[in-house]
């Protein structure tokens, strides 16, 4: 290894650095880890500076190109003494943009620690930038950008990305997002919102998911990681043989859900393929299909590959069982009928002062509310959120 054309040892021993990929080299590491021994320990110690250039001479390979470094931004603590320059701006807590106020985000690194909210009729136009999010204070998993009804979000020739935590849009307004390869883990589309992505990407390693329950949306020439459908009440959705991994030329969601009160085209856009076997494991992650079904739905899918279908139960007292994943199970509840559905990720209910038993199921999703009364036998649950929930879970042989 050189550091600033210095050659520097990669085996470290205590009080120097060790360098190692980040996976194994025949699954294509991608990028590095630097620590020191006991490994991993940090570099408070080590004389390794925190920005700089790296090169590799790999054995019958050759040398690498050189590559220019700069962790000064993202908490690098080292015992050099170069300095680093800070290329990033950085705003600390919630940036709220209220009224007419227009602010701009333009040919600059912008590291935003806290939400986003773009408020009344303000608007956020980020242009040949890269946009950090950072949890900051916020304490959950997910940091959010809120467009307001009337308020839009512009995102030309940019890089949205997380430096901890998910990044979230809940969009009630208008956004535009325009060649730019952004890292969204989810996309909320709601009534009266609109959306048009143009040449861009929303991928994220275990995510990109666009969910609709309303709006105009048009994607043209793009990639999503996952595509989320509302069926409402009434509506109808007669499918088979739906897999993951498609291109569409040209595709409106009026094809498969003929009374869908939103609208959603997609021309020359690709939803990605749901590999369970890589990143995406099964579990609360987003790829290929989910459906979020109306009790009052008439559906009907059969011999296909999702990885979700939400169903929600109020006021109800049902029991299902034999849910999988990853192999062909089948759920009949009013109208919906499942047949032969192989779900990636989990099998999700919302329920709602209501007596439910689910048995021989694994990988469940559970939203509880009200004074519902829940049993689990023999079944394996990997996601819990009880909101406003004062009833009863039961447990026989849970996991």
């Amino acid at each position: 290894m050189y550091i600033d054309g210095k050659e520097v040892s990669m085996e470290g021993g205590a009080g120097n650095p060790v360098v190692r990929p980040n996976m194994a080299l025949d699954k294509s590491p991608t990028g590095l880890y630097i620590g020191t021994e006991p490994w991993l320990t940090g570099l408070v110690d080590v004389n390794f500076p925190c920005c700089g250039t790296i090169q590799f001479d790999i054995p019958d390979e050759g040398l690498t190109n050189e590559y220019e470094f700069n962790l000064a931004d993202l908490g690098c603590e080292t015992a050099s003494k170069k300095e680093c320059p800070s290329e990033w701006t950085k705003h600390s807590g919630d940036l709220v943009i209220s009224g007419t106020e227009t602010v701009i985000i333009e040919n600059e690194k912008y590291l935003q620690q806290g939400n986003i909210y773009i408020n009344d009729q303000a608007k956020l136009i980020i242009r040949n930038s890269e946009l950090a999010m950072d949890r900051g204070d916020v304490a959950t998993i997910h940091v959010y950008i809120f467009v307001s009804e009337n308020a839009s979000l512009e995102i030309e020739n940019s890089l949205i990305f997380p430096r901890s935590g998910l990044v979230c849009v809940m969009n009630h307004g208008n956004v535009n997002i325009t060649d730019s390869p952004t890292s969204i883990h989810y996309f909320d589309m709601s009534r009266g919102a609109k959306l048009t992505m143009i040449n861009s990407e929303m991928v994220y390693t275990i995510g990109g998911l666009l969910q609709v329950a309303g709006g105009d949306i048009t994607l043209i020439d793009s990639t999503i990681g996952a595509l989320g459908l509302w069926v409402p009440a009434g509506a109808h959705l007669n499918i088979s043989d739906l897999k993951s991994g498609v291109y569409f030329e040209s595709w409106d969601v009026h094809d498969i859900i003929p009374e869908a009160d939103y609208n959603l085209v997609l021309e020359r856009t690709t939803i990605l393929k749901d590999d369970f076997t890589g990143d995406l494991k099964h579990g609360p992650y987003e790829r290929g299909w989910l459906f979020f079904l109306d009790p009052d739905a008439h559906v009907r899918i059969s011999n296909s590959e999702l990885r979700k279908v939400f169903i929600d139960l109020k006021n109800e007292n049902v029991s299902f069982e034999n849910l999988k994943v990853g192999i062909p199970s089948s759920l009949k509840y009013r109208d919906i009928e499942l047949t032969d559905i192989t779900v990636m990720g989990q099998w999700p209910f919302t329920i709602m002062d209501s007596n439910v038993t689910i048995s021989n199921s694994d990988y469940l999703f559970l939203q509880t509310r009200g004074q519902s009364t829940v049993s689990l036998i023999d079944s394996h649950m990997c996601e819990f959120i009880p909101r406003d929930f004062f009833g009863t879970m039961i447990f026989e042989n849970g996991l």
